[in-house]
């Protein structure tokens, strides 16, 4: 995948697999579909070189960390920035919680700083069945609680098989080891 002017320090794949998102030093994002290898988006408004990149779990927003001082979040759909966190300093990595509106992230002084999204709500959290021999079984990351894979839940938006009330959109595949 080519197409930025500089650097690629950090990418990061959509939960359902289909896109990659990469952060340059060129103060860019850009979102690629991994089935076609097309660039379906370009993210400006760093006004430095963007370090790192994490998807949210419910696979609709992306979260960058830039050494402009700021965390931005990302509508992955429109590609709009939807909110700028500004930090004390050069922000180097972000990752995003696998089931809660939180993001975590480094910068250049050796902090580590925890965030939480308000304002910002999840759709169903992408999750994929894993087969470990035994059948293919699903985890919610919300409860950790574990069922055998229904065939009929792929590509479908569930509730929690172990009933947490979450929301759970079942990847179209299953990951053998």
């Amino acid at each position: 995948l080519t197409g930025h002017t500089n650097d690629v320090w950090g990418c990061a794949i959509s939960p359902d697999g289909r896109r990659v998102v990469s952060a340059s030093w060129d103060h860019t994002l850009k979102v690629w579909d991994l089935e076609t290898g097309a660039e379906t988006a370009t993210l400006t408004g760093h006004t430095s070189g963007v370090r790192g990149c994490a998807v949210t779990p419910d696979g609709r927003r992306v979260v960058s960390a830039s050494g402009d001082h700021t965390l931005k979040v990302w509508d992955l759909e429109t590609g709009a920035e939807t909110a700028s966190l500004p930090l004390a300093g050069e922000v180097m990595s972000v990752a995003v919680h696998p089931a809660r509106l939180l993001v975590a992230c480094g910068d250049a002084g050796g902090n580590v700083m925890v965030a939480e999204l308000i304002g910002i709500e999840y759709g169903p959290l992408v999750v994929t069945a894993i087969d470990h021999g035994h059948g293919p079984v699903l985890r919610c990351p919300a409860c950790q609680g574990e069922r055998p894979l229904d065939e009929a839940w792929l590509d479908q938006v569930i509730d929690c098989p172990a009933d947490c009330d979450t929301h759970l959109r079942v990847n179209p595949f299953v990951a053998r080891p």
